[in-house]
Formats: C-alpha cells, sequence, structure tokens
C-alpha cells in the first residue's frame, strides 16, 4: 500500500509527498493535512492517530506512519476521507485530541477483523468525547463495516454572509456598519453572538487568524488587512471538529490611504463684506471637505457646482486664515491645505460723497443745469465733493437710481465723473454718489441730482404739431428756463417764426394747456418779452402779425 500525505497551503497550492514509515513533518498554521491510500484516494485500512504532547501521531496497521509535529498548537487540520466519502476534520481544538499523551483511537478497525470485532472500547469512545456512543472505523477487510453508531461527523450549516462590521477607527466609526469602504484595517466582522460553534474567517479564500467575541458578535482579524478590495467569508466548527461549508462572500474595500492636502482656497478679494463668505475650493469634488478658520473646523456647506465652502455660522471682523481638508469615503482625513488670509469688513465708511452740480457743454445754453432742471447735453459730466478725504482703498461709485454707472475721478475731497452713456430726448437721470471701501461696504447715498434731456419737444394744438426750438433758448434774469417757439419748423427761433393774434387767442382760450403769463398784448420783435406756459414749457412768443 503506498501512502500519500497531501498539504493543502493557504493560496491553494497543493502539495503531494509520498510518506516513508517514520517520517517527521512539522505542522504549518492554517494548513491542511490528509493520508491517503494511492490507490483509493481515502484513508487507509487500519488508521489509527494519536496525541503524543502536541504531536500527531498516525499509525496504520499498527505501524507509525508519520509524526505531524506542532500540531495541536499551529492551527493546522487533518482532514480523513472516511471509506464512504464523508470527510471529517481535526485540528488542535476537537474533543478526540483534548486528552494528551493518550492513545486516542480515531479510526481502528484492523483487516483481519470481523463486523463483530469493530465495536469500539468504552475507554475509545470517551477519550474522543463520544461517551457510549459507537465510534466510526475506516478499513475492515471484507465485508465489515462499521457499528450502526459512531462519531459525529455531520458539519454545520452555512453560515449567513457578513451583513455588517464594527468600525472603530478614524473620523468614521460605527459598530455596525455596512458601508462598502472602511479605514479599518482590522474591522470586527458582525457573525453572531453567542455561537456555540466556533467561526473562522476567510480572507479571500485564506484563512486567517481571528478572535471572536460571543458578547459582541465580532469576528476580528488579528492581522492588519492590507488596502484593497477583499472576500469575507466564514466557516462554522462544531464540537466534533466538523467544518460548516463557507457562507457567501462580503465584498468590502480597506483604504487606509488619506487624500492629498487640497490645495489653498481662493477669493475674488483680499476683503469682504459677507460674514459668510464663499470660499472657492473646487467644483465636483468627490471626497468631503472641512472648514477651518483660524485653526478650528467650523460647520460649513458645499456647493458642488459653484465649488464653494460657505460657514454656516457668521465670522466676525477682522483678519482670518481659512483652510480645509478632504475626507473620503472610508474616512480618511487628508493634511491640511495652505491657507487663504481673508479680511471680513460689515462696517460701512464714514465718509459721504454729494453731487453738486451736473455741467452742460452743448448748444446755445452750457454751464451748470440746476437739479430738477433741463438739458440738452446727452453725454453729461457730473460732480460732487466729500465729507474727508479718501483712505486707502476707497472709492466713490456713481449710481443713476439704483443703476451703478462707474467710479467717479477723485481728487482730495473733490471728484468728477463723465457719464460715459449717450442719453436720449426725455431720458431723466438721478445721480447720487457713495462711498465704498475694499469689502464693498458703502456710505449712505446724499440727495439726488436730478435732470431731464430735451433736445427737441413739440406740443398739438388744433392739429398742428410746433416745435420747440432748444438750441435758442435763453436763460432769463429770474432763473427760469424759457423756450423760444419755431412756429415754421425751419429749426431756428427768427422773424420768420411768426403767428396771428387769432391763433394766440385760440390757444390761450382752450385749445392747448396753456397758462397766459402776461395778458394784455405783445411788444414786437424776437425778443418779445411775452411768456406763455404751454404744456408745461414757458414759451418765449414769435412776433404777432
Amino acid at each position: 500500500m503506498k501512502l500519500i500525505l497531501i498539504k493543502k497551503m493557504i493560496g491553494g497550492q497543493v502539495e503531494k509527498t509520498v510518506v516513508t514509515p517514520g517520517m517527521n513533518v512539522l505542522s504549518q498554521a492554517g494548513v491542511r493535512y490528509e493520508l491517503i491510500d494511492e490507490n483509493t484516494g481515502k484513508a487507509p485500512k487500519g488508521l489509527k492517530v494519536k496525541r503524543k504532547g502536541n504531536t500527531l501521531e498516525l499509525e496504520v496497521d499498527g505501524e507509525k506512519v508519520i509524526e505531524l509535529d506542532d500540531f495541536i498548537d499551529s492551527d493546522a487540520v487533518l482532514d480523513v476521507t472516511t471509506p464512504n466519502g464523508e470527510m471529517i476534520s481535526l485540528d488542535g481544538n476537537s474533543p478526540a485530541l483534548a486528552q494528551e499523551n493518550g492513545f486516542d483511537v480515531l479510526y481502528g478497525a484492523q483487516a483481519e477483523h470481523d463486523a463483530a470485532e469493530l465495536a469500539w472500547p468504552v475507554w475509545a469512545l470517551t477519550a474522543l468525547g463520544l461517551g457510549g456512543a459507537t465510534a466510526l472505523a475506516v478499513g475492515g477487510g471484507g465485508d465489515s463495516t462499521p457499528p450502526s453508531a459512531g462519531p459525529d461527523v455531520t458539519p454545520p450549516a452555512a453560515p449567513a454572509a457578513i451583513t455588517g462590521y464594527a468600525d472603530d477607527i478614524g473620523r468614521i466609526t460605527n459598530p455596525n456598519s455596512t458601508a462598502p469602504v472602511t479605514d479599518d484595517n482590522r474591522p470586527g466582522f458582525n457573525v453572531g453572538t453567542g455561537l456555540t460553534d466556533t467561526p473562522s474567517l476567510y480572507v479571500d479564500g485564506v484563512k486567517v487568524p481571528a478572535t471572536y467575541d460571543p458578547v459582541t458578535g465580532t469576528l476580528t482579524p488579528t492581522t492588519p488587512l492590507g488596502d484593497g478590495v477583499h472576500q469575507f467569508t466564514t466557516t462554522l466548527t462544531d464540537a466534533a471538529g466538523n467544518v460548516s461549508p463557507v457562507s457567501p462572500a462580503l465584498a468590502l474595500t480597506v483604504d487606509t490611504a488619506a487624500p492629498a492636502a487640497p490645495a489653498a482656497p481662493t477669493s475674488t478679494a483680499p476683503s469682504t463684506n459677507d460674514n459668510t463668505p464663499g470660499i472657492h475650493i473646487g467644483v465636483g469634488l468627490t471626497d468631503t471637505p472641512s472648514l477651518y478658520v483660524d485653526g478650528v473646523k467650523v460647520p460649513a456647506t458645499y456647493d458642488p457646482v459653484t465649488g464653494t465652502l460657505t460657514p454656516t455660522t457668521p465670522l466676525g471682523d477682522g483678519v482670518h486664515q481659512f483652510t480645509t481638508t478632504l475626507t473620503d469615503a472610508a474616512g480618511n482625513v487628508s493634511p491640511v491645505s495652505p491657507a487663504l488670509a481673508l479680511t471680513v469688513d460689515t462696517v460701512a465708511p464714514t465718509t459721504t460723497a454729494s453731487v453738486t452740480a451736473i455741467q452742460d457743454d452743448v448748444g446755445a445754453i452750457t454751464g451748470t443745469v440746476a437739479s430738477g432742471g433741463v438739458t440738452d447735453d446727452t453725454s453729461l459730466v457730473v460732480s460732487g465733493t466729500l465729507s474727508t478725504g479718501l483712505i486707502t482703498g476707497e472709492r466713490v461709485r456713481i449710481y443713476d437710481g439704483s443703476s451703478y454707472l462707474g467710479d467717479a475721478t477723485v481728487s482730495g475731497t473733490s471728484w468728477t465723473y463723465a457719464d460715459s452713456r449717450t442719453l436720449t430726448d426725455g431720458q431723466s437721470v438721478s445721480y447720487t454718489a457713495r462711498v465704498s471701501d475694499p469689502a464693498g461696504n458703502q456710505s449712505a447715498a446724499g440727495t439726488a441730482y436730478t435732470a431731464t434731456v430735451d433736445t427737441l419737444d413739440t406740443f398739438t394744438w388744433g392739429g398742428e404739431t410746433h416745435a420747440l426750438n432748444l438750441v435758442a433758448r435763453v436763460n432769463a434774469q429770474d432763473g427760469k428756463t424759457y423756450y423760444a417757439l419755431d412756429a415754421n419748423g425751419d429749426g431756428v427761433h427768427d422773424t420768420n417764426d411768426r403767428v396771428t393774434h387769432n391763433w394766440l387767442d385760440g390757444l390761450l382760450n382752450g385749445g392747448a394747456d396753456t397758462v397766459d403769463t402776461q395778458p394784455g398784448g405783445a411788444v414786437k420783435g424776437v425778443d418779445d418779452a411775452r411768456t406763455v406756459i404751454i404744456n408745461g414749457y414757458t414759451l418765449v412768443l414769435p412776433m404777432l402779425t
């Protein structure tokens, strides 16, 4: 009979060695050994197993054929395939091997024994932890069969797949995490509390040393796992040494590598009047950013579209240092980014700005346009004064109503601004000025300075349209603005602009919205001092005929 020792190693490698009588093999942790008859592929007839200290001695027909040294303490396993094809597995925790230096018969039938002689002695059954039961024997020549009752060879049912694990490392912890990635390289897999069978842990199909806590129900590898995706499975071994089928696998990624430090955050300006400023850190980040202000982590919200990280609590005025970190899905935290210095300033300037004049340099009448007046200049120059001189970084902002136009040119406590717009006939302007600091705070606006653009106005009476020649308008000594009637529509107010008394009388008697300011006749000539208010315009009348 040719005996073969099969050695199944971690990783799936298999070695086969021809056994020479009395050979010694040093048991290796996690390795499964099996002694077979080359002809049958099963355990040889007459196989007996002794434990001597930590050594496992295998005999066939009373002859020692091999010793597995340090078997008891090595976490190695001995597999035995019975004649009927069942597998029985023994390790150092098997009750059958609990008795040191005893003659623990596992399979003891001799080829020449008949069936009646195969009954196990009580001492042998006790050594196996089987009490008064009948043990299974390998071999037995001829038609001999094992006793009707034998050792427990029924393995436990396969355990359920691992569904959760205890993560107690890093920023993200959870006693029953189901996250697909973890920074804990020794996660405690939840396999159930108070198990009566012994659980074993396999990583990528290889059994690894692990400790079971019956209170928490966790099975924890004793050696740290490497980074990467791993498949975790378990088995259960009962008191007789029977090993269950392998559980379904749990895929879990171990990631202990922290993200790289993010770049320094940025801002559009060195100061802001926003006490919850959105700090720019980048769009579409896959790791979770955290914000630190002056070295202290603060609550903040991240907008992946704008790429801003915004504190939720208002900041106090002053210079602040803003830094960030990134936390990946496993809970690993990056180093801190370089800092952004940003000044928060919510106090408005104390200096105020006033509009004092609008300059008209077009047409016959030029100079300062009084606030509320009329101008034929479509490109105005606005000027004003400051209550005090500006400090560094301050500027004067010019508005037309609520519309910002631009910044004025400042000299000392005076300023000017040329409106670059081309104004249109009938357009009104309402200029104000505000002092603005670098943070965007602005002083209160002063009184608005207004004007109306009027390049050529008309009025209609009796189906006739008459033009008001603004080019020829005059400023009377009383400070009022007068308009000359261009009766014939040639663009000038001269002696050719003649109207009849009947026309004037009809106009004054309700043909238009008129007020006769000087009733009682008129003096002939283009410089006629008689005036009339028509549709709100004070008109210098032409020569009457």
